[in-house]
Protein backbone atom coordinates (compact mmCIF):
# COMPACT_ATOMS: atom_id res chain seq x y z
CA UNK A 1 0.00 0.00 0.00
CA UNK A 2 2.78 2.35 0.73
CA UNK A 3 4.58 1.69 -2.39
CA UNK A 4 1.15 2.28 -4.41
CA UNK A 5 1.17 5.50 -2.86
CA UNK A 6 4.38 6.97 -3.70
CA UNK A 7 4.17 5.70 -6.61
CA UNK A 8 0.80 7.72 -7.51
CA UNK A 9 2.47 10.52 -6.09
CA UNK A 10 5.72 10.38 -8.11
CA UNK A 11 3.00 10.04 -11.13
CA UNK A 12 1.41 13.09 -9.82
CA UNK A 13 4.26 15.01 -9.33
CA UNK A 14 5.87 13.93 -12.61
CA UNK A 15 2.54 15.25 -14.35
CA UNK A 16 2.35 18.26 -12.64
CA UNK A 17 5.42 19.41 -13.57
CA UNK A 18 5.26 18.07 -17.18
CA UNK A 19 1.61 19.79 -17.90
CA UNK A 20 1.35 22.72 -16.94
CA UNK A 21 2.28 25.17 -19.67
CA UNK A 22 4.14 22.55 -21.75
CA UNK A 23 4.77 24.81 -24.61
CA UNK A 24 6.08 27.66 -22.36
CA UNK A 25 8.29 25.53 -20.29
CA UNK A 26 11.29 24.92 -22.65
CA UNK A 27 11.63 21.86 -21.31
CA UNK A 28 14.95 19.93 -21.74
CA UNK A 29 15.07 16.55 -23.99
CA UNK A 30 17.12 14.09 -23.37
CA UNK A 31 19.51 15.11 -20.96
CA UNK A 32 20.78 14.07 -17.70
CA UNK A 33 21.06 16.40 -15.29
CA UNK A 34 20.74 14.93 -11.22
CA UNK A 35 19.71 17.47 -9.21
CA UNK A 36 20.19 18.06 -5.42
CA UNK A 37 18.63 19.70 -3.13
CA UNK A 38 19.55 21.55 0.09
CA UNK A 39 17.28 24.23 2.33
CA UNK A 40 14.70 24.83 4.73
CA UNK A 41 11.27 23.81 4.34
CA UNK A 42 10.30 25.81 0.87
CA UNK A 43 12.49 23.12 -0.94
CA UNK A 44 11.45 20.32 1.51
CA UNK A 45 9.55 17.42 -0.09
CA UNK A 46 9.33 15.12 3.23
CA UNK A 47 12.89 14.78 5.06
CA UNK A 48 11.38 17.14 8.34
CA UNK A 49 9.53 13.96 10.14
CA UNK A 50 12.84 11.72 9.93
CA UNK A 51 14.84 14.39 11.64
CA UNK A 52 11.68 15.22 13.90
CA UNK A 53 11.49 11.65 15.00
CA UNK A 54 13.55 9.54 13.10
CA UNK A 55 12.65 6.13 15.54
CA UNK A 56 8.79 6.72 14.36
CA UNK A 57 8.93 9.44 11.56
CA UNK A 58 5.00 8.92 10.60
CA UNK A 59 4.27 9.42 14.38
CA UNK A 60 5.79 12.85 14.26
CA UNK A 61 4.25 15.85 14.41
CA UNK A 62 4.82 17.93 11.78
CA UNK A 63 2.34 19.84 9.96
CA UNK A 64 2.99 19.42 6.20
CA UNK A 65 2.03 15.47 6.52
CA UNK A 66 -1.66 16.62 7.54
CA UNK A 67 -4.44 17.31 5.41
CA UNK A 68 -4.89 20.04 3.90
CA UNK A 69 -1.29 20.01 3.35
CA UNK A 70 -0.86 17.91 -0.07
CA UNK A 71 -4.25 18.74 -0.71
CA UNK A 72 -3.29 18.37 -4.40
CA UNK A 73 -2.54 14.76 -4.68
CA UNK A 74 -5.22 14.35 -2.29
CA UNK A 75 -2.21 13.05 0.08
CA UNK A 76 -0.24 15.03 2.68
CA UNK A 77 3.50 14.24 1.67
CA UNK A 78 5.63 16.23 3.51
CA UNK A 79 5.81 19.19 0.98
CA UNK A 80 4.54 22.47 2.75
CA UNK A 81 2.28 23.41 0.24
CA UNK A 82 -1.19 22.60 -1.16
CA UNK A 83 0.78 20.72 -3.82
CA UNK A 84 3.84 21.21 -5.35
CA UNK A 85 6.96 23.28 -5.12
CA UNK A 86 9.52 24.51 -7.03
CA UNK A 87 12.35 21.72 -6.86
CA UNK A 88 9.25 19.44 -8.29
CA UNK A 89 9.02 21.76 -10.90
CA UNK A 90 12.41 22.59 -12.02
CA UNK A 91 13.09 18.48 -12.10
CA UNK A 92 9.95 18.04 -14.79
CA UNK A 93 11.54 20.92 -16.55
CA UNK A 94 14.63 18.89 -16.63
CA UNK A 95 12.83 15.66 -17.04
CA UNK A 96 13.77 14.24 -14.33
CA UNK A 97 12.16 11.57 -12.12
CA UNK A 98 10.37 13.09 -8.79
CA UNK A 99 13.27 12.92 -6.32
CA UNK A 100 12.37 11.54 -2.54
CA UNK A 101 13.25 12.43 0.72
CA UNK A 102 16.94 12.03 1.29
CA UNK A 103 16.17 10.91 4.83
CA UNK A 104 13.57 8.09 3.56
CA UNK A 105 15.31 6.28 0.75
CA UNK A 106 19.26 7.23 2.20
CA UNK A 107 20.94 7.02 -1.28
CA UNK A 108 21.59 9.12 -4.09
CA UNK A 109 19.10 8.32 -7.29
CA UNK A 110 20.11 8.96 -10.90
CA UNK A 111 18.27 11.98 -10.70
CA UNK A 112 19.81 12.96 -7.63
CA UNK A 113 18.32 13.65 -3.83
CA UNK A 114 16.77 15.95 -1.69
CA UNK A 115 18.38 17.32 1.87
CA UNK A 116 16.15 20.09 2.16
CA UNK A 117 14.25 20.25 5.87
CA UNK A 118 11.94 22.40 7.36
CA UNK A 119 13.72 24.41 10.05
CA UNK A 120 17.10 24.05 8.90
CA UNK A 121 19.40 27.09 8.97
CA UNK A 122 22.63 28.27 8.56
CA UNK A 123 24.18 28.78 11.68
CA UNK A 124 23.90 26.70 14.32
CA UNK A 125 23.31 29.58 16.74
CA UNK A 126 19.73 29.63 16.02
CA UNK A 127 19.46 25.80 17.09
CA UNK A 128 17.85 24.29 14.20
CA UNK A 129 17.39 20.52 14.11
CA UNK A 130 19.96 20.90 10.83
CA UNK A 131 22.21 23.22 9.39
CA UNK A 132 23.29 23.51 6.16
CA UNK A 133 26.46 22.35 6.61
CA UNK A 134 25.46 19.32 8.52
CA UNK A 135 22.96 18.77 4.81
CA UNK A 136 26.67 19.36 2.55
CA UNK A 137 28.03 16.69 5.15
CA UNK A 138 25.65 13.89 4.49
CA UNK A 139 25.80 14.69 0.72
CA UNK A 140 29.98 14.41 1.07
CA UNK A 141 29.81 11.26 2.76
CA UNK A 142 27.53 9.70 -0.19
CA UNK A 143 30.73 11.35 -2.77
CA UNK A 144 31.22 7.78 -4.23
CA UNK A 145 27.17 7.92 -5.55
CA UNK A 146 27.60 10.47 -7.50
CA UNK A 147 30.86 11.50 -8.21
CA UNK A 148 30.68 10.44 -11.55
CA UNK A 149 27.57 12.51 -12.41
CA UNK A 150 29.15 15.92 -10.43
CA UNK A 151 30.32 18.03 -13.69
CA UNK A 152 26.47 17.23 -14.86
CA UNK A 153 24.59 18.17 -11.70
CA UNK A 154 22.86 21.49 -10.44
CA UNK A 155 22.31 22.19 -6.91
CA UNK A 156 19.27 24.07 -5.86
CA UNK A 157 19.91 25.89 -2.07
CA UNK A 158 16.83 27.85 -0.35
CA UNK A 159 18.67 29.20 2.79
CA UNK A 160 18.45 31.79 5.50
CA UNK A 161 14.68 32.63 6.28
CA UNK A 162 14.64 30.46 9.50
CA UNK A 163 18.36 32.44 10.83
CA UNK A 164 16.05 36.22 10.50
CA UNK A 165 13.09 34.50 11.92
CA UNK A 166 14.78 33.29 14.68
CA UNK A 167 16.54 36.50 15.86
CA UNK A 168 13.35 38.43 15.67
CA UNK A 169 11.61 35.51 17.59
CA UNK A 170 13.89 35.49 20.25
CA UNK A 171 14.26 39.56 20.23
CA UNK A 172 17.92 39.93 19.46
CA UNK A 173 18.63 42.99 19.78
CA UNK A 174 21.82 42.43 17.33
CA UNK A 175 19.57 42.42 14.37
CA UNK A 176 18.82 45.94 15.40
CA UNK A 177 22.34 47.13 16.46
CA UNK A 178 23.98 45.49 14.04
CA UNK A 179 22.17 44.05 11.00
CA UNK A 180 25.13 44.15 8.74
CA UNK A 181 26.95 41.74 11.09
CA UNK A 182 24.30 39.53 10.91
CA UNK A 183 24.12 39.46 7.55
CA UNK A 184 27.30 38.69 7.28
CA UNK A 185 27.90 35.69 8.86
CA UNK A 186 25.39 34.17 7.63
CA UNK A 187 26.05 34.85 4.01
CA UNK A 188 30.21 33.84 4.93
CA UNK A 189 29.05 30.54 5.93
CA UNK A 190 26.69 29.96 3.05
CA UNK A 191 29.45 30.69 0.72
CA UNK A 192 32.07 28.90 2.55
CA UNK A 193 29.34 25.42 2.10
CA UNK A 194 28.88 26.69 -1.94
CA UNK A 195 32.69 26.81 -2.49
CA UNK A 196 33.42 23.22 -0.43
CA UNK A 197 30.32 21.65 -2.80
CA UNK A 198 32.80 23.21 -5.59
CA UNK A 199 35.54 21.61 -4.19
CA UNK A 200 33.86 18.42 -4.65
CA UNK A 201 32.95 18.30 -8.04
CA UNK A 202 29.65 20.18 -8.48
CA UNK A 203 30.09 23.18 -10.54
CA UNK A 204 26.53 24.38 -11.20
CA UNK A 205 24.01 26.16 -8.20
CA UNK A 206 20.19 27.53 -8.49
CA UNK A 207 19.97 29.95 -5.04
CA UNK A 208 16.24 31.39 -4.02
CA UNK A 209 17.20 34.33 -2.40
CA UNK A 210 15.40 35.00 1.21
CA UNK A 211 11.73 36.16 0.68
CA UNK A 212 9.81 39.67 2.03
CA UNK A 213 9.53 38.14 5.40
CA UNK A 214 8.07 40.92 6.83
CA UNK A 215 4.99 39.96 4.57
CA UNK A 216 4.65 36.52 5.97
CA UNK A 217 1.18 36.46 7.87
CA UNK A 218 2.61 34.93 10.45
CA UNK A 219 4.79 37.26 11.09
CA UNK A 220 2.40 40.34 10.93
CA UNK A 221 0.21 38.09 12.79
CA UNK A 222 2.61 37.17 15.97
CA UNK A 223 3.67 40.78 15.73
CA UNK A 224 0.13 42.36 15.56
CA UNK A 225 1.13 44.75 12.41
CA UNK A 226 -1.07 46.06 9.74
CA UNK A 227 1.78 46.56 7.07
CA UNK A 228 5.22 44.63 7.58
CA UNK A 229 7.80 44.36 9.72
CA UNK A 230 10.55 46.60 8.25
CA UNK A 231 13.51 44.88 10.38
CA UNK A 232 12.92 41.74 8.55
CA UNK A 233 12.66 43.03 5.12
CA UNK A 234 15.98 45.52 5.86
CA UNK A 235 17.71 41.86 6.82
CA UNK A 236 16.29 40.05 3.36
CA UNK A 237 17.41 43.16 1.52
CA UNK A 238 20.76 42.87 2.81
CA UNK A 239 21.02 39.17 2.47
CA UNK A 240 20.28 39.28 -1.15
CA UNK A 241 22.37 42.07 -1.73
CA UNK A 242 25.13 40.01 0.33
CA UNK A 243 24.31 37.04 -1.41
CA UNK A 244 24.67 38.18 -5.03
CA UNK A 245 28.10 40.49 -4.41
CA UNK A 246 29.95 37.29 -2.24
CA UNK A 247 29.08 35.10 -4.64
CA UNK A 248 30.40 37.38 -7.50
CA UNK A 249 33.67 37.09 -5.76
CA UNK A 250 33.48 33.85 -4.87
CA UNK A 251 33.34 33.11 -8.86
CA UNK A 252 36.20 35.56 -9.57
CA UNK A 253 38.27 33.96 -6.69
CA UNK A 254 37.86 30.52 -8.30
CA UNK A 255 38.60 31.96 -11.81
CA UNK A 256 42.14 33.19 -10.80
CA UNK A 257 43.42 30.96 -7.94
CA UNK A 258 41.61 27.14 -8.88
CA UNK A 259 41.47 27.81 -12.93
CA UNK A 260 42.25 24.41 -13.40
CA UNK A 261 38.89 22.85 -11.39
CA UNK A 262 36.71 24.77 -13.81
CA UNK A 263 34.27 27.62 -13.69
CA UNK A 264 31.95 28.30 -10.96
CA UNK A 265 28.32 29.12 -12.85
CA UNK A 266 24.88 29.95 -10.75
CA UNK A 267 21.83 31.69 -11.60
CA UNK A 268 19.91 33.78 -8.30
CA UNK A 269 15.76 34.00 -8.38
CA UNK A 270 14.57 37.15 -6.57
CA UNK A 271 12.18 35.22 -4.75
CA UNK A 272 12.00 38.48 -2.73
CA UNK A 273 11.08 40.77 -5.38
CA UNK A 274 8.54 38.11 -6.66
CA UNK A 275 6.81 37.86 -3.63
CA UNK A 276 6.85 41.07 -3.19
CA UNK A 277 5.11 42.02 -6.61
CA UNK A 278 2.65 39.48 -5.74
CA UNK A 279 1.29 40.63 -2.42
CA UNK A 280 1.68 44.78 -3.67
CA UNK A 281 -0.43 44.13 -6.35
CA UNK A 282 -1.61 40.12 -7.23
CA UNK A 283 -4.37 40.55 -9.60
CA UNK A 284 -2.13 40.48 -12.64
CA UNK A 285 -0.79 37.00 -11.54
CA UNK A 286 -4.32 35.65 -11.15
CA UNK A 287 -4.38 35.96 -7.50
CA UNK A 288 -7.08 37.69 -5.48
CA UNK A 289 -5.38 37.04 -1.78
CA UNK A 290 -2.09 38.48 -0.66
CA UNK A 291 -2.71 39.29 3.26
CA UNK A 292 -3.97 36.60 4.99
CA UNK A 293 -3.12 32.89 3.96
CA UNK A 294 -5.21 30.30 2.90
CA UNK A 295 -4.90 27.66 5.46
CA UNK A 296 -4.97 28.93 9.04
CA UNK A 297 -6.51 30.76 12.04
CA UNK A 298 -6.14 33.99 13.49
CA UNK A 299 -6.84 37.02 11.57
CA UNK A 300 -4.09 36.56 9.36
CA UNK A 301 -5.08 33.09 9.14
CA UNK A 302 -1.51 32.11 9.83
CA UNK A 303 -1.27 29.20 12.50
CA UNK A 304 -3.07 25.95 12.82
CA UNK A 305 -3.25 25.00 9.39
CA UNK A 306 -2.77 21.25 9.74
CA UNK A 307 -5.49 21.23 12.77
CA UNK A 308 -8.13 22.34 10.02
CA UNK A 309 -7.78 19.29 8.52
CA UNK A 310 -10.02 18.92 4.61
CA UNK A 311 -11.82 21.56 5.80
CA UNK A 312 -8.70 24.18 5.43
CA UNK A 313 -8.30 25.72 2.66
CA UNK A 314 -10.69 24.01 -0.48
CA UNK A 315 -9.70 26.71 -2.87
CA UNK A 316 -5.88 27.72 -2.92
CA UNK A 317 -5.13 29.02 -6.38
CA UNK A 318 -6.26 32.87 -5.64
CA UNK A 319 -3.77 33.11 -2.24
CA UNK A 320 -0.35 34.12 -2.26
CA UNK A 321 0.29 32.17 0.81
CA UNK A 322 -0.51 28.39 1.61
CA UNK A 323 -0.05 28.89 5.43
CA UNK A 324 1.42 31.50 7.34
CA UNK A 325 5.25 30.83 5.89
CA UNK A 326 5.21 29.24 2.34
CA UNK A 327 3.43 29.58 -1.38
CA UNK A 328 0.12 28.06 -2.97
CA UNK A 329 1.00 25.75 -5.31
CA UNK A 330 -0.30 28.55 -8.17
CA UNK A 331 2.50 30.47 -6.94
CA UNK A 332 5.51 28.10 -6.86
CA UNK A 333 4.53 27.12 -10.54
CA UNK A 334 5.02 30.48 -11.51
CA UNK A 335 8.16 30.98 -9.59
CA UNK A 336 10.10 28.01 -10.94
CA UNK A 337 8.89 29.34 -14.62
CA UNK A 338 10.61 32.24 -13.15
CA UNK A 339 13.75 30.35 -12.11
CA UNK A 340 13.73 28.39 -15.14
CA UNK A 341 13.83 31.24 -18.17
CA UNK A 342 13.01 34.37 -17.03
CA UNK A 343 15.08 37.48 -17.98
CA UNK A 344 17.02 39.95 -15.62
CA UNK A 345 16.94 41.21 -12.96
CA UNK A 346 14.35 38.40 -12.02
CA UNK A 347 16.66 35.82 -12.21
CA UNK A 348 20.48 36.78 -12.49
CA UNK A 349 23.13 36.60 -13.79
CA UNK A 350 21.39 33.40 -15.91
CA UNK A 351 18.70 31.13 -15.88
CA UNK A 352 18.58 27.85 -15.17
CA UNK A 353 18.07 26.55 -18.24
CA UNK A 354 20.89 28.56 -19.25
CA UNK A 355 23.05 26.86 -16.89
CA UNK A 356 22.28 23.53 -17.85
CA UNK A 357 22.33 24.00 -21.75
CA UNK A 358 25.97 22.47 -22.20
CA UNK A 359 25.08 19.24 -20.44
CA UNK A 360 25.65 16.79 -22.92
CA UNK A 361 22.75 14.30 -24.19
CA UNK A 362 22.52 10.71 -23.40
CA UNK A 363 23.97 9.52 -26.61
CA UNK A 364 27.22 11.56 -26.50
CA UNK A 365 27.88 10.52 -22.90
CA UNK A 366 30.21 7.46 -23.26
CA UNK A 367 28.95 6.28 -19.41
CA UNK A 368 26.51 7.24 -17.08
Amino acid sequence: MARLAFLLLAFSLFASASLFHPVSCGCLENKTVSLFIFGDSFFDVGNKKYIFNPEHPHESCVPSQYWPYGRFFDNPNGRFSDGSIVPDYIGGFLELEPIPPFEEVKKVLPQGANFASAGAAVSSETKPEITLGEQVEKFEKLKSEWVAVADRSVILISIGAHDYLSHFRWKNQSIYNDPDSVVQNVVNDIIAKVHKLFQLGVRRFGFQNVGPLGLLPTVKQEANCTGQEPILNLLAVKHNEALKKMLEHLAEKIAHEEKEKGVLRYSILDFFGAIKRRVDNPSPYGLKEAERACCGVGEYHAVGCALLDKKGCPAPSGFVFFDGVHNTQHVNEQLAHIFWEADKPVVYPQTLKDLVADIKPFDLLEEY
